[in-house]
């Protein structure tokens, strides 16, 4: 028994001096600080508000590090201040601070801590709860009723299928600052009240200014989209900012000015040449039409187009009558009106015969078509009145042609402009060797009498000469407004 306790004891020697020769096995992993963590890389505040922000001492094992000498700063006071929490944390393994928004405007600033010879920042967008009132305005004047819309416009309000009386320039402006700006790319413009939200129509819009439009009227929040906190530091960029609201505002709906209609050269003729220009704020599009000159306005009434520019156009109506001018297709903004008209009739008289511009009644006007081309002609020629036109060709050509024309109807002295008179228009294509009237025989043969139309001729190859159309009117009772097409070949 002794020899066997003589061993037990001489094992627990042996064990107790190897555990004096062994340390902590994780204890050499641990280095210094290498990394000063904070919770936040950005921060958004409300002026008055404040946020917490914690920052943590790590080794580069990611093991956590007492800290006890962190230092916080803001950059701009006048922006955002920032206070360290004193509230004592176990073990020190973090230090806390609060940010609070100071400028009631917004504004940008960094805030930035140090500990244990290590440096972090978080950046700090101060913005305020809503639009300041300087910067939303409602400007415009009311105008008449001159805006004809469909009942649905797609991707917008409903609205009814009349009239509707909008409000000239009645814009919602909102004005971007020096701190704050526009994405004009994404931003929109909303006005949420009791009724719902209503989405604005963007008329206007850059960096520093949105001017938005309504389909209808109402009141309540403006509310802006996709704007940006300009932080003037090109290393950090713009801050997006998803939304501000701003206070209660009432709006109506956009009215626009009336159509303007001249007639030129005389006043309200049938075949003078007629100038709708747009208001400022539509335009044109390749689709639109003019429709002019009948109450049962349709697209058949479109009048002939002799010139368009982005805003207007001039031609020539197709009949007399009493009906408001109408403009199809035209853009706002963003939105395509369907139909545009004048608030009051626009009268067209059919009983004096008049013509356009350079085209005067019995005399032959100059037609320059160039080989192998087309050359479109209007013009207009009352009862056994007649319009003479003139062109020389260089070379053996076939002469095609086409002549198609609209009847007067009723003048609009009767007061009513629904009944259509037959009428009639013919033409003769004589040279030097033929006659040019109802004499004798031109080089298609006189067609006589008929409302058939349009009426078609083609010749033989003819030799190079000097040659005239003559478009005559038979049995007209009114003036009658024609498109004749001429082509060499």
């Amino acid at each position: 028994m002794k020899r066997q306790s003589l061993v037990l004891l001489a094992v627990a020697f042996v064990a107790a001096g190897a555990a004096g020769c062994f340390k902590d096995p994780v204890s050499g992993l641990r280095s210094g600080p290498t990394i000063l963590s904070l919770d936040h890389t950005s921060i958004f505040v409300a002026p008055g508000d404040s946020t917490a922000v914690t920052a943590t001492i790590l080794d580069n094992g990611g093991n956590v590090l007492p800290e006890t000498d962190a230092a916080w700063s803001s950059a701009a006071t006048t922006i955002a201040v920032v206070n360290k929490d004193t509230t004592i944390i176990p073990g020190n393994y973090l230090s806390r601070a609060f940010v609070r928004g100071v400028v009631s405007t917004g504004g940008w600033t960094t805030v930035t801590v140090q500990s244990r010879g290590l440096t972090a920042t978080v950046r700090v967008a101060v913005v305020p709860p809503v639009l300041p009132a300087s910067q939303v305005s409602v400007v415009g004047t009311p105008g008449p009723d001159t805006l004809v819309v469909p009942g649905t416009i797609i991707g917008h309000d409903t609205i009814p299928a009349d009239t509707v009386a909008y409000t000239a320039g009645d814009t919602l402006v909102i004005n971007g600052t020096s701190v704050f700006q526009f994405d004009t790319s994404q931003a929109r413009v909303y006005l949420s009240g009791p009724s719902g939200i209503s989405t604005g129509i963007l008329v206007g819009k850059t960096p520093t200014q949105l001017q938005a439009a309504f389909l209808r009227p109402g009141a309540g929040k403006v509310i802006v989209t996709n704007l940006v906190l300009v932080t003037g530091n090109t290393a950090i960029g713009n801050i997006a900012i998803d939304s501000l609201i701003g206070d209660s505002t009432a709006v109506s709906r956009k009215r626009f000015g009336p159509l303007g209609v001249a007639m030129s050269p005389n006043n309200a003729r049938l075949g003078d040449t007629i100038t709708v220009t747009l208001p400022a704020g539509l335009a044109l599009q390749p689709t639109s039409q003019v429709l002019v000159g009948n109450t049962g306005i349709s697209t058949s009434d479109a009048m002939w187009e002799l010139s368009r520019t982005a805003n207007s156009v001039t031609g020539l109506a197709k009949r007399g009558g009493g009906g408001n001018v109408t403009v199809t297709n035209v853009s706002w903004g963003a939105v395509t009106i369907s139909a545009f008209s004048t608030l009051n009739p626009v009268p067209i008289d059919s009983v004096a015969s008049d013509f356009p511009v350079g085209t005067t009644q019995g005399a032959a006007n100059v037609l320059t078509i160039p080989a192998n081309d087309t050359a479109v002609v209007y013009g207009s020629v009352g009862p056994a009145g007649s319009a003479f036109w003139t062109f020389t060709t260089t070379a053996a050509q076939v002469l095609k042609g086409s002549l198609a024309w609209f009847g007067s109807g009723n003048p609009y002295s009767t007061g009513t402009n629904t009944v259509a008179y037959t009428e009639d228009l013919d033409f003769l294509v004589c040279n030097a060797a033929t006659k040019c009237d109802e004499s004798g025989v031109d080089l298609t043969g006189y067609a006589g009498a008929t409302t058939a139309q349009p009426e078609a001729w083609t010749t033989a190859s003819e030799p190079a000469a000097q040659y005239w159309i003559g478009i005559l009117g038979f049995n007209a009772h009114y003036s009658i407004v024609y498109q004749m097409t001429v082509i060499l070949q």
